[in-house]
């Protein structure tokens, strides 16, 4: 008995690494979707191209910290013109408008990036990823501890700036209620673009861990709509509820691996986040609005 707890617990605490990956996935459509009321689907491809900038930017002899800079740049100035030029011109209508676009944009930097860069597997350097670190009941190694330490200080980091910075501030105010916001003289298309360059920033830095964890290829953008399932599961209006259900989410697939087998892993956070909308059809954290009508 005691043998079979000490198994799960050590299953459960490596289920860390892909947890955080979805909980900062999460967190960037929670990003848009707090300042914009967007729903962001092409957030996988964003996140990828990341991936691929960073890959090349390695791969052209920069030391990894530099090339994961210049992903960050490169894909924030992607990004910006797709947000201020397309995506802003369907704010205001019904959200599967902004859907089913985004969707579109998704498809779009999919082909260009697969003409870029090709199908093939490609693996991305990241040092010191393979070096073993020992905790108790926690053999981990250094990239995968590395991933839950980012997402941490994303979480602290996030928390801080939408409590305390005024740009924060604006974003939940523009989130709130974007008429009087603009009537108080915040730059609602200001909020719009940072919001959509802070989401692009904490996608580069998924990429670049996912990449590793797994393999670099085109299948890696599948990823973002395995983290729709944890934001839906937390709520798509809490900050906090995505997080708690990023890391369901990975320990689901992780204990349905270990005890079911590899082809259970892609279902076991969408069942769960089923079960759990059937009780709670705006998630375990959302607001449930009421309309009179």
């Amino acid at each position: 008995m005691f043998e079979e707890i000490k198994i799960f617990l050590i299953v459960s605490l490596n289920s860390l690494p892909l947890g955080s990956i979805y909980c900062l996935l999460a967190l960037s459509y929670v990003l848009i979707f707090k300042a914009t009321k967007i729903m962001n689907l092409c957030q996988g491809e964003i996140m990828m191209l990341g991936a691929y900038v960073t890959y090349s930017a390695v791969n052209s002899k920069l030391p990894f910290v530099p090339a994961v800079l210049i992903a960050l740049l490169i894909t924030a100035f992607a990004v910006f013109p797709l947000e201020k030029f397309i995506v802003r011109k369907f704010m205001g209508k019904p959200i599967f408008v902004s859907i089913m676009a985004t969707v579109g944009l998704g498809i779009l930097l999919r082909g260009l990036i697969g003409l870029l860069w090709g199908v093939e597997q490609k693996v991305l350097y990241f040092p010191h990823f393979e070096k073993m670190v020992r905790l108790p009941l926690l053999h981990m190694n250094f990239g995968k501890l590395s991933i839950i330490l980012t997402a941490i200080v994303f979480i602290l980091v996030l928390e801080l700036f939408f409590r305390t910075s005024r740009i924060g501030m604006a974003m939940r105010s523009t989130a709130s209620n974007l008429s009087a916001s603009m009537i108080m003289g915040v730059n609602v298309g200001h909020i719009f673009s940072l919001s959509w360059i802070f989401a692009s920033v904490v996608s580069v830095f998924t990429g670049v861990f996912l990449a590793k964890l797994f393999i670099l290829e085109p299948g890696i953008s599948q990823y973002g709509f395995i983290a729709l399932s944890a934001l839906v599961l937390g709520g798509v209006d809490s900050v906090m509820g995505t997080i708690i259900a990023g890391y369901l989410v990975g320990l689901a697939e992780n204990l349905s691996i270990f005890y079911l087998g590899g082809e259970s892993k892609s279902l076991a956070g969408f069942v769960i986040m089923f079960s759990v909308l059937m009780i709670k059809p705006y998630g375990l954290f959302g607001i449930k609005k009421i309309e009179r009508v």
